[in-house]
């Protein structure tokens, strides 16, 4: 059975690629749309 931290390691780093994920695909939408130029 797996540790505690282990356990919450994991969900945090599920949580954050899921978040960096979803704000890439926002960022890109945006960038298609033309009203994000950098």
């Amino acid at each position: 059975r797996f540790s505690d931290k282990a356990v919450k390691t994991t969900m945090w780093i599920i949580y954050a690629f899921t978040f960096i994920l979803f704000g890439l695909n926002i960022a890109l939408s945006y960038m298609k749309s033309g009203w994000f130029t950098i």
